[in-house]
């Protein structure tokens, strides 16, 4: 029986490529691997927009260091012909992807220093399971992109920390 292999990407739509690109390289640290502007005869129809040419700008972007082309990566993606619309999903029970979340090294610097960039948050880092023995060392707090697609960050600590209590 053929199987999926590996997570190559995920999608994020945006309504300005420019600005999202700027966000999430400036602001959250991506590094740009490939930007194109595409055309294809057969993406609209496989695509689900029907029969048609669709027109595209996209930027593929990482976090990390190694080989440019590892996975996953984000694919930052501004249609044109059909042009990008809508917003993105109001509630986190929402059906689909509501959220993508990123690891960081320390979650309380980041928060500062997005914070004070103007970034906008939900919350400030919170635990992730506050009902534990210890108390949770791991922190998650949400922001919102350009778009206000959720993005959550989250900062582990050490794995034992967070079982949960009896």
């Amino acid at each position: 029986m053929a199987r999926i292999t590996q997570l190559i990407h995920v999608n994020i739509v945006v309504s300005d490529i420019q600005e999202s690109v700027k966000f999430y390289t400036e602001m959250l640290g991506a590094r740009v691997i490939r930007e194109w502007h595409g055309e294809s005869e057969t993406s609209g129809e496989v695509l689900g927009f029907g029969k048609g040419t669709a027109r595209w700008h996209a930027f593929l972007l990482r976090w990390g260091e190694g080989d440019e082309m590892a996975f996953p990566q984000i694919d930052l993606l501004q249609w044109l012909d059909p042009p990008s619309v809508g917003k993105p999903y109001d509630t986190m029970a929402h059906v689909g992807i509501p959220r993508i979340c990123l690891e960081v090294d320390n979650i309380d610097e980041i928060y500062a220093e997005l914070a004070a960039k103007g970034v906008s948050f939900l919350t400030k880092p919170k635990p992730l399971n506050p009902k534990t023995e210890r108390g949770s060392r791991t922190k998650i707090v949400c922001l919102l992109d350009p778009d206000g697609t959720t993005i959550e960050l989250i900062g582990r600590g050490h794995p034992s920390a967070d079982r949960p209590s009896k």
